[in-house]
């Protein structure tokens, strides 16, 4: 556990509409010394009964995840400030989103490598009955080693059948989410596509400038593979994004269908559960302290209990 006058505030690595997220050194009175993330959320924001719901969602699924190990661990919740406070581990690559941009594209084995990691990640979240329900390359961070951590789980939902709910980011819903249809895992499943197609191409496939275009793409719009070459991974995310539900890879029987496909030979996966397999990248550059926006600052202080 720890506490306010544990923490010294270091820089802002995210904002949005309910505050702040800020990277802080912690140090508790047992030695414990470390990096973590601090969310800190207005006190207005909290006046708004959806947000408060889905905060508090959101919360209950950090705690039933801590210790899972491609999910930041939740450590503390208190307020001070005037902010409602939420620390969690810090991850110092950033968002794969960069990376994905830094490199120019993923290699097909780098996308093996990560997309065994957030196969893996779905699987721990669909045995707990999770949709996540908000899979996208922002949502995707970086430990310094390279491996994966799925974060924010505002919009998932804890339910063992079809749910209707649009919800989740245009450009990776699914048809039936569009459509506003019942659906399940398929939800999650068609946005790994859309993930893994952005891996290869630095760019979603239905992308466009407004929410009704990229809709339409989705429902109507074939996909383009030029300059793809892996066949394969061309099958996988064909696969994934296939517009009917029933029939889309993973629909029967879940991520254990997509981790036998042919684009996941040679994967070990007890290694990749493990974090035994090492990140086909060069790690260094998730270590410089530069995978995160630059923020105007503020000063903040925190209340000692």
């Amino acid at each position: 556990m720890f506490y306010p006058r544990d923490l010294i505030l270091l820089r802002t690595v995210g904002e949005g509409s309910f505050g702040r997220v800020i990277k802080v050194w912690v140090k508790n009175a047992l030695g414990i010394q470390k990096h973590c993330a601090l969310k800190m959320i207005r006190s207005e924001v909290l006046q708004d009964k959806d947000y408060v719901e889905s905060l508090f969602n959101e919360i209950e699924i950090f705690r039933e995840l801590n210790g899972e190990i491609f999910f930041p661990r939740l450590h503390s919740t208190f307020y001070a400030v005037n902010r409602l406070c939420i620390l969690t581990d810090f991850c110092e690559g950033g968002e794969i989103l960069s990376l994905i941009h830094r490199l120019n594209g993923f290699t097909s084995e780098q996308i093996q490598f990560y997309g065994a990691e957030i196969l893996l990640a779905l699987k721990c979240l669909h045995d707990r009955n999770i949709l996540y329900r908000d899979l996208k390359s922002e949502n995707v961070l970086l430990t310094k080693d390279g491996h994966i951590r799925l974060v924010d789980f505002g919009l998932s939902v804890k339910t063992d059948r079809e749910i209707r709910g649009r919800v989740g980011t245009t450009e990776c819903m699914a048809p039936e989410v569009v459509k506003e249809e019942l659906y399940g895992i398929g939800a999650d499943l068609w946005s790994l596509g859309i993930l893994l197609y952005e891996m290869y191409f630095k760019e979603t496939p239905f992308a466009d400038d407004t929410p009704d275009a990229i809709e339409y793409k989705i429902l109507n719009s074939e996909i383009n593979y030029d300059g793809m070459n892996d066949h394969n991974l061309k099958d996988l995310i064909g696969g994934l994004l296939e517009k009917n539900q029933r029939k889309r890879l993973g629909f029967k029987n879940g991520v254990l269908e997509i981790m036998n496909h042919p684009f996941f030979n040679g994967v070990d996966w007890m290694n990749i559960k493990n974090m035994n397999t090492k990140a086909p990248i060069n790690c260094e550059i998730l270590s410089r302290g530069e995978n995160y926006p630059h923020y105007r600052e503020s000063v903040f202080t925190l209340m000692h209990y």
